[in-house]
């Protein structure tokens, strides 16, 4: 939840700076897909390894652990040869000493979760250095990356919720990706990132690149960029804040593919408060957009952001260190929010480690002790905590991490609260008509399961249901209409949580006998607008891209009777566009362009229609082969 001036000013004096962090910072601590944030290895065996042989043995299952590392690890990368070891879910790697070595070898993990990696030195890697591939929850501190083959830090094919903190990255092209490209459907939705006090130098671009999803960059240093440092595309949206951007810096922001906001390709940046060697007027390739996300809806982490100026003071601190194999893990995640009840205080484990003494309360002038860890927490209120660690001849006083709970109630809804043009359709592939987009929140405190109740006027909800996740399909909604909903939260032992009543509605398009245009009409899925020569409506369509699917919908305000619905759209020669007729949720024909010659065709629906008014007109717009559909307008006539 977003934190007032007064409260971010007692957590800088208060909570650890970001340079002593135990914790992971950012998206790396949101709770999604079922887990609170990332802990690792957290309470599974700690080993040491020295060979290949025994850290795949050990990494590779999904097991909680954590590994040590001993020695240096050698791979064919070096003789230009591809060589990976797959990590599973849930683990921690620790380089011990100085940090250790991993060259000439890929560290990828492939639909897995809950992965730390801290105090390595990874280089040299083919084809990549780490590649996160449909994974989530992962956090990559104090790590040296640098000349791989491909990428040196990847999160890509539906990947989320990664954290990248004060890492040396550098001598590299294609540094560190935030999604897999353009025409990735999957990555909707996900691509979540968080990159802070990394230090780039030395590198072409990617610094990183991110699409699709949602990216915070701040308190990084760059140095000796030759191309760009940080790139966006696909309707991206990333804050920039508090960076160090070197005269040498290249480019700082580089809009990706298509520089007009009305391009499916376009992208939003913000920059706050960053320093700039050179001006950015002349050396951006597109100034900041201005507009990025609420940081507040994800995570806390005002209390570890630095002045940019003091950025090149800090780079010592960068990359691996001598002390982080004694440097405690712990969790909650460092500024996480919405933690629920049955979370526990954890802490990372080391093969010394002969006790640990936890001090937390809600006022960080005054902890107390908890010798084995377990706490009540209480909803919505931030906590305080910190460790003293015995290793024996070791001893590890962490500074002071925070975390904040869950309200006792369900909240931040989807659609927003008030919300007057909310999407009621959701696209699941290029080729499958859209779905009920689900009524969705997050967490209550200590809830069990949730009732949901739904209807057309505050005081008139019905039951729609019962379920134990945060998101129930509401059925199929009209546009026309403003809905009502409210979320009670229902505990163990049964006693209720009664929500707040939240209302939202769809955007209201009437359509007429005659043109109308397709950018008028309510959205959903992935369907954009785009300025285009040799169309009507001034140029303006509505285009699906090459990344999903969609749907355009009206209601119908004309007389009642049977009509003829005629579309005019693009037919692309890379692909094949299909667009199908719905009424009133009924499917009532479809088109299947076989043209291939990149031109407008107005192409009528092969049956007529029955329409009275209230009516809902959705065209479902589908790609075949990553092609981009676009839809000029729609010309409905009475039929003959």
């Amino acid at each position: 939840m977003r934190r007032s001036i007064l409260l971010a000013a007692v957590l800088s004096l208060f909570c650890c700076a970001a340079l002593h962090a135990q914790a992971p910072i950012g998206f790396a601590t949101y709770p999604d897909f079922g887990l609170n944030g990332t802990t690792g290895g957290m309470g599974g065996e700690v080993v040491r390894v020295s060979s290949r042989a025994d850290f795949e043995k050990y990494v590779g299952d999904d097991v909680p652990r954590t590994v040590i590392l001993d020695a240096d690890l050698a791979g064919l990368g070096l003789q230009d040869k591809s060589d990976r070891i797959l990590i599973g879910s849930n683990k921690t790697i620790i380089g011990s000493g100085a940090g250790r070595q991993i060259h000439g070898i890929c560290l990828e993990a492939a639909e897995k979760e809950n992965i730390i990696l801290r105090n390595l030195s990874i280089g040299h890697g083919k084809p990549d250095g780490i590649a996160f591939r449909t994974c989530h929850h992962v956090w990559v501190d104090h790590c040296d990356l640098y000349s791989c083959d491909d990428g040196l830090l990847d999160l890509t094919i539906a990947s989320s919720y990664m954290t990248a903190s004060w890492n040396t990255i550098h001598d590299h092209n294609k540094v560190t990706l935030v999604n897999s490209g353009t025409g990735h459907f999957e990555d909707h939705d996900r691509e979540r990132a968080t990159y802070h006090h990394n230090l780039f130098y030395n590198n072409e671009q990617r610094n990183p690149r991110v699409g699709y999803g949602l990216a915070h960059v701040y308190n990084n240093a760059y140095f000796n960029i030759h191309q760009y440092c940080i790139g966006y595309h696909s309707r991206a949206k990333v804050l920039s804040e508090n960076n160090y951007f070197a005269a040498n810096a290249g480019s700082p922001f580089n809009q990706m593919y298509w520089i007009e906001p009305w391009t499916y390709a376009y992208a939003d940046c913000e920059d706050r408060g960053s320093y700039f060697g050179a001006p950015l007027e002349q050396t951006a390739k597109k100034l900041p957009t201005g507009r990025s996300f609420p940081i507040g809806d994800y995570y806390g982490y005002e209390f570890s952001l630095d002045p940019a100026a003091s950025m090149p003071e800090l780079i010592t601190k960068m990359g691996p260190q001598p002390e982080l194999e004694y440097r405690t893990i712990l969790y909650p995640g460092n500024g996480a929010i919405d933690i629920p009840a049955d979370t526990k205080l954890m802490w990372g484990g080391h093969d010394k480690l002969q006790g640990v003494k936890v001090f937390l309360g809600t006022d960080p002038a005054g902890l107390q002790e908890y010798p084995d860890g377990n706490v009540a927490l209480e909803p919505g209120r931030t906590y305080y905590w910190r460790v003293e660690a015995d290793y024996g001849d070791v001893k590890d006083n962490s500074p002071l991490h925070c975390f904040t709970t869950a309200p006792a109630q369900a909240h931040r809804p989807l659609p927003a609260n008030g919300e007057k043009d909310a999407r009621l359709r959701r696209a699941v592939n290029r080729l499958q008509p859209s779905v009920n987009e689900p009524l969705q929140w997050r967490q209550a405190f200590d809830a069990v399961r949730y009732d949901v109740y739904l209807g057309e006027a505050p005081n008139r909800l019905r039951s729609i249901g019962s379920t134990s996740e945060c998101s129930l399909d509401p059925g199929l909604l009209k546009q026309n209409k403003t809905y009502y909903w409210r979320v009670d939260a229902v505990k163990a032992d049964g006693q209720v949580v009664k929500g707040e009543v939240w209302n939202f509605a769809g955007k209201i398009v009437t359509l007429v006998e005659g043109r109308n245009e397709c950018e008028n009409m309510a959205r959903s899925g992935y369907i954009y607008e785009e300025v285009q020569s040799g169309v009507a409506s001034a140029n303006l369509v509505a285009i699906c891209d090459e990344s999903g699917a969609g749907s355009i919908i009206g209601i119908w305000g004309g007389k009642s009777g049977r009509y003829q619905i005629a579309l005019n759209y693009v037919d692309e020669s890379d692909g094949q566009g299909v667009f199908m007729l719905f009424v009133n949720g009924r499917e009532a024909g479809t088109i299947t362009g076989d043209l291939n010659d990149d031109k407008y065709h107005l192409v009528a629906y092969p049956n007529t229609v029955s329409l009275k008014a209230g009516d809902e007109i959705r065209i479902e717009m589908l790609t075949h082969r990553k092609m981009g559909n676009r839809a000029d307008y729609l010309e409905i006539t009475k039929a003959k």
